[in-house]
C-alpha cells in the first residue's frame, strides 16, 4: 500500500491509501487516475496532480 497525494489548484486536497501491482508489472498514471475518479467522483472533471508517497 502507498499513500497518493492529491493536490488540486496547487492547494492539498488529501491522501488515499492505494495497492500498486508489485515487478514486473507497471501501475500506469491513467489507472491511478480512473482509481482516484472512482473512489472520490467529486474530482471528475477537473485538473489536479498527484504524489505518490
Amino acid at each position: 500500500m502507498r499513500n497518493v497525494e492529491i493536490y488540486l489548484n496547487d492547494r492539498f486536497y488529501g491522501t488515499i491509501r492505494m495497492r500498486f501491482t508489485p515487478p514486473p508489472f507497471t501501475t500506469t498514471y491513467e489507472q491511478i487516475h480512473d482509481e482516484i475518479i472512482t473512489r472520490l467522483p467529486l474530482l471528475k472533471g477537473k485538473q489536479f496532480q498527484i504524489a505518490i508517497t
